[in-house]
């Protein structure tokens, strides 16, 4: 009789582990994660971890499986290689931090994945001209998809915010969102609408912007999307890259960096500055501004 191989003695010795073992199964230790994050932090923060979460847990093939065998293989085998660097790094981090959470609450004795690969998040420093964005509106035959980008470019709204927004935030030439719906939650988060702008949130009632199935669009699908469209044009943007875009049309018009940087929602100038060096890279630009001293 041929003599069992190593590997069979770890595979059995595991499979005794997990048997024994009290863990409660993965899936009950992100159901509660989930719960303690939708009573404890921001609307937006749950959706974020929920669709993340939700999607890795399609993914495992043993729905009963302990947490305490979770493996990092079971993350890195559940992102997908066609998203984006920095969607596949939030991906992995919103189940980290789920199991990361168990072990302080005392769920799990300790995480298995509390140390991943993670890619490194990409620079957001993509910056769509004009000619890019009549480029895209062109490829788009989706009505509810083309106001989503008309009024990312008109605004530079944050993709998270275009999820959020519904009629009650509309105050006649601004959507106001609360503090606690705010970005920092320090202040209330203003977002000032231009005429185009208007027109396309006014007489709307409820959420502000639903896809075509009349549901709520989220930051996967939204990113779906975006690569339909970059197989069309041959260049690849994500929403996020609309903001940058507004900001930099801002900016080459004349608007002082400070009054950008509230228009976008930030706190103070300083990111501002710092995202946008690249203008001061363009001798045309420059040169211009020279010329406009008198």
């Amino acid at each position: 009789m041929a003599r069992p191989s190593k590997l069979w003695f770890w595979k059995a010795a595991d499979e005794v582990k997990v048997a024994a073992s009290n863990s409660p199964k993965a899936i009950e230790v992100l159901d509660k994660f989930l719960a303690w994050t939708k009573a404890n932090r921001a609307e937006r923060t749950y959706d974020w971890y929920r669709d993340h979460i939700q999607s890795f847990i399609d993914s495992l093939s043993n729905q009963q499986l302990a947490a305490d065998a979770l493996k990092p293989f079971h993350v890195t085998e559940w992102v997908k290689p066609d998203w984006s660097a920095t969607y596949q790094r939030g991906a992995m981090i919103a189940v980290q931090r789920a199991f990361r959470w168990a072990e302080k609450q005392g769920y799990i004795s300790r995480s298995a994945i509390s140390s991943l690969d993670k890619p490194a998040a990409e620079r957001r420093d993509n910056c769509p001209t004009q000619k890019d964005y009549d480029s895209m509106l062109l490829h788009v035959k989706d009505d509810c998809f083309r106001r989503v980008l008309e009024f990312s470019w008109e605004t530079g709204s944050r993709p998270q915010e275009l999820v959020l927004m519904e009629s009650q935030h509309v105050k006649g030439d601004r959507i106001e969102f609360p503090v606690k719906d705010s970005n920092g939650k320090k202040r209330n988060r203003i977002i000032f609408l231009n005429e185009k702008a208007k027109s396309i949130v006014n007489g709307i009632e409820g959420k502000l912007f639903l896809n075509s199935k009349g549901t709520a669009w989220t930051a996967c699908s939204l990113d779906c999307r975006m690569k339909r469209i970059a197989k069309k044009t041959g260049r690849k943007f994500a929403i996020y890259d609309l903001r940058h875009g507004f900001a930099t049309r801002m900016l080459l018009a004349g608007l002082d960096h400070t009054v950008v940087a509230q228009l976008m929602g930030h706190s103070n100038a300083s990111m501002l500055c710092k995202v946008y060096s690249h203008l001061g890279q363009s001798s045309d630009y420059l040169l211009e501004k020279l010329k406009s001293v008198k």
